[in-house]
């Protein structure tokens, strides 16, 4: 009798682990109760989305998400619909159904789905087979055909498998006579065949890639048939342990070290932007957008070496999402997706883990309000605009030193910040704010701003992060627009001009 009791334990105990396991993430009601009605009521910026891996539900993620990412103002998301789900038969593809759920939530929402074509399959001899996975990428765009316009070609080939697969530098760079990594020169090889194919069958699909560390996509610049079916090249600006006007390639140390240039000596984020675009004109490639498809900040803790990863608080974390959100959208960039939605894992310790806008438990970080809120304040589509905005700072903090990195040290950008945009309504929204890191042992700096280059009276005034509104003291001289004793700090205030 024990021995039939315990085994009827231990078969109760299996199947509430296998439902565990199954069972569908139980998302708060503010998740699953909005209606379509409901979201398609917030006005929505044509310029940002995020990054999903709905996927996964077995790890927390759900298509339920999806409402609420729309309420959040978010035009479209990023998931893949991964090569090895979808063949997992030589020659015989099927979509999943879940794909086919979450696309059609988001076009009822008034959504733009993205989809990646990812990674290998080993049913073939060469994981990484060109002309299958251009078969297995013209099937899903054919299944979606009338519903997704974008698809993104690969990601990051220097992360996930054609380096590990067939070897080489992280850069790109070759070994010993070589000019070039052998898995750079495989990757362009085979994103030639598989965008030409596409291209092919699919004149009219969006295509954009591909996504890889700054060094290795200069080089393969040199390769032009890997990049002229291309409607979009996508970059991952992440700053890493830099402020978020920062990245770590740049100046002439990393020049020397690369063997290419991708950023000036300031190794700013602008700088590395207007270097791809020179790079794809003189490809006679002007057409070609620039999308910035995964950029973020960790909140792990920082218990342990990441690497060039630091761990944020809450605050710094909402502060660069946005502080990088706004330069790409200044510099030309016309999507912008947060990496990521949801954190990934329950790892305090583990980066990668911890890019979410929301927490395991559902419950938002500020970098969900922050996002949501910058998409109110830039909906619809917005143009960016010059305007001459004089900052002048009233007691000026010391600069914040020096970053040493890879053998070369630079300094931390210390240029105020100023971004401006024209509104669907005619309105102008100009961005300011201190670059460099987030202290919190210090009083806020304030400054005086002279604004020229722009019509109207100041009408409304506030913080990107906290959302806290200000009132600020304003007069007009010669047809100048000063502003006194504005913040100047971590936080970009806004003002906008009507």
């Amino acid at each position: 009798m024990r021995v039939c009791i315990h085994a009827l334990i231990c078969l109760a105990l299996i199947g509430l682990q296998v439902n565990l396991v199954t069972a569908k993430p139980r998302l708060p009601k503010e998740h699953t109760d909005l209606t379509v009605k409901q979201v398609n009521q917030r006005p929505i910026s044509s310029h940002f989305g995020v990054c999903t891996h709905l996927h996964r539900e077995p790890a927390g993620w759900s298509n339920e998400m999806l409402p609420m990412i729309r309420n959040m103002g978010m035009s479209t998301y990023r998931e893949g619909v991964l090569w090895h789900e979808v063949e997992k038969e030589k020659g015989v593809y099927k979509v999943p159904a879940f794909s086919d759920e979450h696309v059609n939530m988001a076009i009822k929402m008034g959504m733009e789905p993205m989809v990646i074509l990812l990674y290998g399959n080993k049913l073939y001899e060469n994981p990484m087979d060109p002309e299958a996975f251009a078969n297995y990428a013209n099937h899903v765009i054919e299944h979606f055909k009338g519903r997704v316009k974008y698809f993104e070609v690969y990601n990051e080939p220097n992360n996930f498998a054609f380096r590990s697969h067939y070897g080489g530098m992280w850069n790109g760079v070759g070994e010993g006579d070589e000019k070039y990594a052998v898995w750079l020169l495989k990757f362009v090889e085979f994103a030639s065949i598989v965008t030409q194919r596409i291209k092919d069958k699919h004149p009219d699909a969006f295509l954009l890639g591909y996504s890889m560390n700054p060094p290795a996509r200069h080089h393969a610049f040199n390769f032009p048939d890997a990049w002229k079916n291309l409607d979009a090249i996508a970059i991952h600006p992440y700053s890493k342990r830099l402020p978020p006007e920062q990245r770590l390639y740049g100046g002439e140390g990393i020049t020397k070290l690369d063997g290419i240039k991708t950023a000036d000596d300031d190794h700013s984020v602008e700088s590395m932007i207007r270097l791809n675009r020179e790079k794809l004109d003189a490809m006679g490639l002007k057409h070609v957008k620039i999308w910035v498809t995964e950029a973020g900040n960790t909140t792990a803790r920082f218990v342990k070496s990441h690497g060039n990863f630091a761990g944020y608080n809450e605050f710094t974390q909402a502060a660069y999402n946005s502080r990088k959100a706004i330069i790409c959208l200044s510099n030309g960039i016309e999507k912008f997706f947060y990496y990521d939605y949801y954190d990934d894992g329950n790892d305090p310790d583990n980066p990668g883990h911890n890019f979410g806008l929301l927490k395991r438990d559902y419950s938002p970080k500020q970098s969900f309000f922050a996002a949501q809120r910058l998409n109110a304040l830039l909906y619809d589509k917005v143009t960016p605009t010059k305007i001459n905005v004089e900052v002048q700072r009233l007691a000026p903090w010391p600069s914040d030193g020096e970053v040493f990195h890879d053998e070369t040290n630079f300094a931390y950008l210390n240029t105020p910040q100023v971004h401006s945009f024209t509104r669907k309504d005619g309105s102008t929204i100009v961005f300011v704010w201190r670059p460099g890191r987030v202290y919190g042992d210090r009083q806020e700096e304030l400054s005086h701003l002279t604004i020229r280059d722009t019509q109207g009276s100041l009408v409304q005034a506030g913080r990107v992060v906290t959302g806290e509104k200000l009132e600020l003291k304003t007069t007009v001289d010669n047809e100048k627009i000063q502003v006194q004793m504005a913040p100047y700090g971590s936080d970009p205030i806004y003002m906008i001009f009507k």
